[in-house]
């Protein structure tokens, strides 16, 4: 018989739920599938320069040599330590470079569980198995999820991120904003796209600013500043203020047109147009010759 049961945000309404055990092996195949197309054949996943770049940083590492940069940015200014060091984790224990590719997938794949917990606590069984589904078949989710590359380590620290905050501000259980804003602080090291999430996070506290502690937020900040340590000591070792002038003098002559490509490529992504491009200028067409509507 089907049950009914209420999550913590529900406001009094039900959500209409499949028995326990028939939700568990919904989501156990879910997870299955989702691991599947990440981590299976990771001899067919691209390696070109920033993927060997990334892994040799995080081979040295895994070798005994602190990581204290990563890889340099298209502007010439390098990036954080952070992509180095998880990458370094399997690495010791299996150096090879399916490890690494590995991993990301893995990493990538309990970002869908935790996508499951997210959404069965606040919007129910149903929205949970959806979402996840959705989420695991997604064809742009599975390609950013299955080779080294820093970005693809973002959904599992931004998973964390967003279920920190509910916890925190939404349930009133403080503590919750120290790993809030260290999953912030990390996502912005893995790699600067999570910018965007700190203007979200300021939003979040001024919204539930009656159920912000403070003083949790202090400690959170103080925190999340200690992950930065490796990162300023490189700075302070070998960058010269000459340098970082002139790396800001590059990055401000780049500017350009304000256009609407962002929300057109943002569209793009979300639905998976154009995704069999990836096969290659010739191939493409006998690929999309192959496949249905």
């Amino acid at each position: 018989m089907a049950t009914t049961e209420e999550s913590p945000a529900a406001n009094g309404r039900y959500d209409y739920s499949p028995p326990r055990w028939l939700e568990l092996l919904l989501l156990a195949a879910i997870l299955l599938l989702a691991g599947a197309l990440r981590m299976a054949e990771p001899g067919l996943t691209e390696f070109k320069a920033d993927e060997a770049r990334l892994l040799a940083l995080a081979y040295n590492m895994a070798d005994g040599e602190l990581a204290l940069r990563g890889i340099s940015s298209s502007v010439g200014f390098p990036n954080f330590p952070a992509s180095v060091w998880l990458y370094a984790l399997p690495i010791a224990i299996w150096p090879h470079p399916y490890a690494a590719t590995l991993f990301t997938g893995l990493l990538s794949t309990i970002a869908v569980g935790l996508a499951y917990w997210f959404v069965r606590r606040y919007w129910g069984v149903t929205a949970a198995l959806a979402t996840t589904l959705m989420y695991a078949v997604s064809p742009w989710a599975i390609i950013f999820s299955r080779k080294i590359w820093a970005q693809n380590l973002l959904p599992l620290f931004v998973m964390g991120w967003i279920i920190a905050a509910a916890l925190s501000l939404v349930e009133r259980r403080p503590r919750f904003m120290w790993l809030h804003l260290i999953c912030l602080a990390l996502a912005v090291q893995v790699h600067l796209a999570a910018l965007a999430l700190i203007p979200v996070t300021i939003l979040f506290l001024i919204i539930f600013r009656r159920n912000v502690r403070w003083r949790d937020v202090l400690i959170g900040g103080l925190l999340a500043l200690l992950t930065v340590i490796p990162f300023a000591v490189y700075i302070a070792r070998t960058m010269t203020s000459e340098a970082l002038a002139g790396v800001a003098t590059a990055g401000s002559s780049s500017g350009g047109p304000i256009t609407a490509d962002s929300l057109r490529y943002s569209i793009m992504i979300s639905l998976g147009t154009q995704i069999h491009s990836l096969a290659g200028p010739d191939v493409f067409s006998r690929y999309v010759g192959m496949v249905p509507d």
